[in-house]
This record gives structure tokens, C-alpha cells and sequence, in this order.
């Protein structure tokens, strides 16, 4: 999979973390979250593939306060993603990507860091909106139809096309596209619906990229212009 381009993170070793409120946890945060890198490295023998492994997100997003970020920054990852954010929800633009150097923006998933980690970025996932007006963090989660999956590939691809132009326009902000792994096999007409709409994306607008979380923060430390991207094929 990083061979092909895709970007691995880490979710931690055993898909949870101690709760993170005390100083006594932050042992255990470490074997889960580097745990993780150091477990890729063990199996692969691949340097290169730890080196890459740069990210973090907390299972069910469920942030454990100060010592997951001291954890991460201390461990050399390069970001979190473990913030939601309801914006669009609250009929606010969707939230850019941010360093930490002055804490969060807005942490309505606690139990939120409440210091400072200069140098570690948050890519605030985002939520979209389902057709009940409710917001949600995955895109399988979402509310479509009567239910997900009695849902027809046509109400899948108006969720991704509707929650692409609240995030387009005006604020231009990444969308994430987030999902279990296990959905597009279960899930055919999303997974239909999806791949038309990126299709459909990707060729009526230039200025519309597909990019891992790394090269979103990548373009923001030295930004590229449009045509610069162009020509470099930029993207995934």
C-alpha cells in the first residue's frame, strides 16, 4: 500500500489508549502509539516505511487529553487527527488545518489537550452533513436514505457532491473522506457512488486535488500555485 502512494498513520497498537489524565499513563500512550511504528518496522525490516509513518489518529476519536499530543510530539509525529469539528453543522466554514503552537481551535470531542505543542499539527476532521442535517465524522456514518445500506448509488454520490461544495465554496478547506475500512466491500453502492463522484470531480475542475493528509501540510509549509501543480502532476 506505501508503495503504491498511499499514506499509513498510526492508530495505535491495540486499537486503545489509557485515558490520559494522568502523568502515570503516559508509559503505556507511548507503547501504544509509537508501538504501533515500531511493530511496522519489526514485520517490514523497513526504515523508510517507519520513517514515513508520521501521523496519528485516536480509535473512535476519542482524544486522551495532554498525553496523547506530549506523546506525539515527544515521538517526532508530525500530526494529529483526532479533533473533529461541526462547523458546517453550525453553518460556519470548515476548519483549515492548524499548528498547535497555540493550542486547539475548538475541541468538541473531549477529552481536549489544554497546553501548547509547537510544531505538531491538527488536521481537524471536518464533519459532513447527512441528509437529516445531522453532522458526522465518517462518511459511512452519515444518515442517507432510510438507511446506508438500502440506499441507491445516486443518494450516496448527492452526500459526496453536496458536502464537497460546503467545503469548495467558500472556504476551500480539505475534505476529509473518512470510512471503515471494511465499508466499500460491504457497501457497493457507495463505493460506486464515491469513485463516479472523484471521477467527475477530478475532471470538471483544475484546481481539485487528491492528496494524503502529509501533502496537504507539505503544500501549506511552501505552497505551490495551481499551475505549478498542474505541471508537476501534483497529487495522488
Amino acid at each position: 500500500m506505501a508503495r503504491a502512494g498511499h499514506e499509513i498513520a498510526s492508530g495505535t497498537l491495540t486499537d486503545a489508549l489509557p485515558i490520559g489524565g494522568l502523568d502515570a499513563d503516559y508509559n503505556d500512550t507511548v507503547k501504544e502509539i509509537d508501538g504501533l511504528r515500531k511493530k511496522v518496522l519489526q514485520e517490514t525490516k523497513s526504515q523508510e516505511l517507519y520513517d514515513s509513518l508520521v501521523g496519528f489518529r485516536a480509535p473512535s476519536m476519542r482524544t486522551t487529553q495532554d498525553v496523547q499530543f506530549q506523546v506525539l510530539k515527544d515521538n517526532q509525529f508530525l500530526y494529529d487527527s483526532s479533533i473533529s469539528n461541526i462547523e458546517i453543522y453550525s453553518a460556519r466554514s470548515p476548519v483549515w488545518p492548524y499548528t498547535m503552537d497555540f493550542g486547539v481551535v475548538q475541541c468538541p470531542n473531549p477529552p481536549c489537550p489544554s497546553r501548547n505543542y509547537s510544531g505538531l499539527w491538527e488536521m481537524p476532521v471536518n464533519s459532513w452533513l447527512g441528509e437529516d442535517g445531522q453532522s458526522c465524522s465518517y462518511v459511512d456514518s452519515c444518515s442517507v436514505g432510510v438507511n446506508g445500506f438500502t440506499a441507491e448509488e445516486s443518494d450516496w454520490y448527492d452526500l459526496f457532491k453536496n458536502n464537497f461544495e460546503e467545503h469548495f465554496y467558500p472556504a476551500k478547506a480539505p475534505m476529509h473522506i473518512s470510512m471503515r475500512t471494511s465499508t466499500p466491500t460491504e457497501n457497493q453502492q457507495l463505493e460506486q457512488a464515491m469513485v463516479r463522484w472523484l471521477e467527475d470531480t477530478l475532471s470538471s475542475y483544475n484546481n481539485v486535488w487528491l492528496v494524503t493528509h502529509k501533502m496537504v501540510i507539505d503544500w501549506m509549509r511552501d505552497p505551490l500555485t495551481n499551475s505549478q501543480m498542474l505541471a508537476q502532476k501534483w497529487g495522488c
